[in-house]
């Protein structure tokens, strides 16, 4: 990996956490005006946002406010670009590595 496309790797792995870290904190904020509010602190709106990232969906907390489904869809939108992000990658490497074979790179 160049040293270009490796920083380019490390900023967009900051660019996500940022993005994910600042919908936390939005979700909290959200839902603490509600007078149904579940998600009542940071541990809360992580606790969810892993629940539904990981598409486990246990419904023990969930948003009330529209603005707060909103941003849990946003994360559910999120797992599904990670696992396809995933996905693509290993299928990558296999291709890489079956032609690096074809090749002979990789000895008799």
């Amino acid at each position: 990996m160049s040293k270009k496309s490796r920083s380019k790797f490390i900023l967009s792995i900051f660019t996500a956490i940022s993005i994910y870290l600042v919908l936390i904190i939005l979700l909290v904020n959200v839902e603490s005006q509600s007078h149904e509010m579940q998600i009542k602190n940071l541990g809360d709106g992580l606790w969810y946002s892993i629940v539904t990232i990981t598409t486990v969906g246990y419904g023990d907390i969930v948003p009330k406010t529209w603005l707060g489904k909103l941003i849990g869809g946003s994360f559910l939108a999120s797992s599904l670009f990670l696992v396809s992000v995933l996905f693509s990658k290993v299928s990558e490497y296999f291709r890489k590595s079956n032609e690096e074979k074809k090749m002979g790179f990789n000895g008799t």
